[in-house]
C-alpha cells in the first residue's frame, strides 16, 4: 500500500517547481533573508569548504530578489547579516 505524508503547501510547491540547483540555493538563501526583522540579524556559520565571498554574494542576491537591502559582515568563520535601516 502507498504511504501518505502531509507537508506544508509552500514546501510542496518548492519541491515540484523543478528548479535548477542554483535556483534551489537562491530559494534557500531567500528564506534566510525573509526571516530578518529590524530587531534581528542572521548568523551563518561557515563550514570548511565554504567560501566567504560566495556566501556573501548569495545573501546579497537573495535580498535583491526580495527587494530588500542587507548589510553583510564576516567575523572569522561566521557571517552576520541584517536589514539596512
Amino acid at each position: 500500500m502507498a504511504k501518505v505524508d502531509f507537508v506544508p503547501v509552500d514546501q510542496a510547491k518548492l519541491i515540484t517547481k523543478r528548479l535548477s540547483p542554483r535556483e534551489l540555493v537562491l530559494e534557500e538563501y531567500k528564506s534566510y533573508v525573509e526571516k530578518l526583522s529590524p530587531e534581528t540579524a542572521g548568523r551563518l556559520t561557515m563550514e570548511e569548504n565554504d567560501r566567504p565571498a560566495t556566501i556573501r554574494n548569495r545573501l546579497l542576491r537573495a535580498a535583491k530578489a526580495l527587494g530588500k537591502e542587507i548589510e553583510v559582515r564576516r567575523v572569522k568563520n561566521e557571517i552576520f547579516f541584517w536589514l539596512k535601516s
